[in-house]
């Protein structure tokens, strides 16, 4: 398969390489389809009018890097991407996509049956559905969504407003169904609810992030002997090179898989369970228990380069290895940020993420519920990606050794399991089976095209010729 190059991503959509979206502001508009004729019409011209590329984003981020310190550049970005009951409900309009869908069931079949299939949602170890709150208020099936983010929320909000009335030109082909919205803390800019640096340690692409035309400097710093975290691009993008093992349909190349997830964060439950355990964990203190537990310390310092304090000069180190798969050492095998990266081998595994918080920021006394995280990740194979890793790594507290527990942050077991000791050195702290700390509260699996096959409305008879 072919390798990628810098020139490639006019081709792609925006928000899978190159760190992504610039975003302290983000809306997930999922929507339904209701004509899809006119819908297939309409999305050509929105996509090459309002649909953001790689290019565009590697354009955008040059100009910032340009910009006086404190200056801004207030636009939003938009990118789309579709269920498989999406993309089926588009097949009855072009009958080209319908013989496209063909085999999916085989290549793809996480994102066939979706994540709000019971089987799924079993193997994920998720709550109930009674107990998600992503709703769909009503009106339809959720057959796309479109994320749109920015440095405001006023500019986001206006320009979704926008892309939906280009959408419906000539009459109603899509409605929203309901929306998810995320914004950066202020009170601590970058970093999650749990109060860590988040977004650190991306996979660097093979052909993008080494490219010698980059004039800029990426979000996450990659030291230059981190070979380690570097991917084939077909990890991610769909059709390239490292994709060989898992062929998707041709006219899926230069797409990319996207699975999103609304995950409540009990910062409470997480404060009192770090104070009053640490003790018992054996840690200096509860910043050292925390950082234990994720892997890093709060600047993004990784425990395993240095384990005694914080160091928020090497925030964003991801030179380092953890000597082997199973090696005991400042770093316990459970810490979530090695339960999902295990940075020996697996490189196919990597997935791309693109999450925010949402939620107001906890204070003592107020209710534990209503803020977290908006997840969301992208990579070429879903069973080879974010799937992969939730359910043989984070749910596993057999993995990588049968004494290493789960992942306290994202790991999932049923409630009949028993609790697990979450193991640091000599000691352990137990676990419960049910995530006390992480609710999932709702999800669901997408494909995000290429920009070819948007601007051709979906009508891949042609194309895949070319491709």
């Amino acid at each position: 398969m072919n390798p990628l190059k810098i020139e490639d991503l006019s081709g792609i959509q925006g928000d899978i390489l190159l760190n992504g979206f610039p975003k302290k502001a983000e809306v997930f508009s999922f929507f339904t389809i209701r004509a899809t004729q006119q819908f297939c019409q309409t999305i050509q011209t929105v996509a090459s009018s309002k649909i953001a590329t790689g290019k565009d984003i590697k354009d955008l981020r040059e100009q910032i890097s340009k910009l006086p310190k404190g200056q801004i550049i207030d636009v939003a970005k938009t990118n789309i991407a579709f269920t498989s009951g999406g993309l089926t409900k588009l097949s009855n309009s072009q009958r080209s996509l319908q013989r496209g869908l063909n085999g999916l069931q085989n290549s793809a079949p996480s994102f066939v049956v979706g994540m709000q299939n019971e089987t799924e949602r079993e193997a994920l170890g998720d709550p109930v559905f009674s107990n998600w709150n992503l709703n769909q208020n009503g009106g339809g099936s959720i057959d796309g969504v479109l994320i749109v983010a920015g440095i405001k929320m006023e500019t986001v909000q206006a320009e979704l407003k926008n892309v939906y009335s280009q959408l419906n030109k000539g009459g109603e082909a899509v409605i929203e169904l309901f929306k998810e919205i995320g914004v950066e803390r202020a009170s601590q800019p970058g970093h999650e609810h749990f109060g860590f640096n988040d977004g650190i340690s991306h996979p660097q692409v093979f052909g993008i992030n080494n490219s010698p035309s980059l004039t800029f400097q990426l979000d996450d710093v990659v030291q230059p002997k981190d070979t380690s975290n570097f991917v084939d691009p077909g990890v991610i993008v769909v059709g390239r090179h490292g994709d060989e093992n898992n062929p998707k349909p041709q006219w899926m190349t230069d797409g990319s898989f996207l699975v999103f997830r609304k995950l409540e964060q009990h910062v409470g439950k997480w404060n009192d369970f770090v104070v009053n355990k640490w003790k018992d964990a054996g840690s200096s203190g509860p910043a050292q228990f925390g950082a234990q537990l994720m892997g890093r310390w709060q600047s993004g310092c990784p425990i395993h380069i240095q384990d005694q304090r914080d160091d928020s000069t090497l925030a964003l180190r991801n030179d380092f290895d953890y000597g082997g798969l199973t090696k005991q050492g400042k770093c316990p095998l459970a810490a979530h940020i090695r339960k999902a990266h295990i940075r020996t081998g697996f490189n196919s595994t990597r997935i791309m993420r693109r999450g925010i918080p949402y939620g107001d920021d906890f204070r003592n006394g107020q209710p534990d519920v209503g803020r977290g995280l908006l997840f969301a990740c992208y990579q070429s194979t879903i069973e080879n990606g974010y799937r992969f890793i939730q359910t043989a790594w984070a749910n596993q507290p057999g993995f990588p050794t049968g004494d290493a527990g789960l992942d306290v942050t994202i790991g999932q077991g049923k409630a009949t399991d028993p609790p697990s000791p979450f193991q640091i050195g000599t000691k352990s702290v137990n676990i419960n089976p049910i995530n006390d700390f992480v609710t999932a509260k709702g999800g669901e699996y997408f494909f995000a095209p290429s920009m070819k096959v948007l601007r051709a409305g979906f009508n891949i008879e042609n194309l895949e010729a070319k491709l």
